[in-house]
């Protein structure tokens, strides 16, 4: 059960978010101590590297994060609205912007 509500897209995909912003959380820690081993300019560079992977993680595990929820609320809300002809029409579309054809 956990695990479904972590990976819905109505929530977010929380466990994507998680998987996302902890990977730059490791690297913001593992690049540093990694280059305090070689050298002054080897730390300097990977604190670079870990604060870029963390904030790059951290953005787009929130932006797709919010991408998701965007898209759950945009489908239920056209689903309410019963429009038949819009939902074909825009599931068509759908299946051709997605590499396998499938929806």
């Amino acid at each position: 059960m956990f695990n479904f509500l972590g990976a819905s897209n109505l929530l977010g995909n929380p466990i994507g978010f998680l998987n996302s912003v902890s990977t730059g959380i490791k690297d913001f820690w593992y690049e540093p101590t990694q280059g305090m081993m070689i050298g002054p300019a080897e730390t300097a560079s990977g604190l670079f590297r870990g604060t870029k992977s963390l904030l790059s993680n951290t953005m787009m595990g929130s932006l797709d994060s919010f991408g998701k929820i965007s898209s759950s609320l945009s489908s239920t809300l056209l689903n309410i609205t019963g429009d038949t002809a819009y939902l074909q029409q825009r599931n068509i579309v759908m299946i051709q912007r997605r590499p396998n054809g499938v929806l």
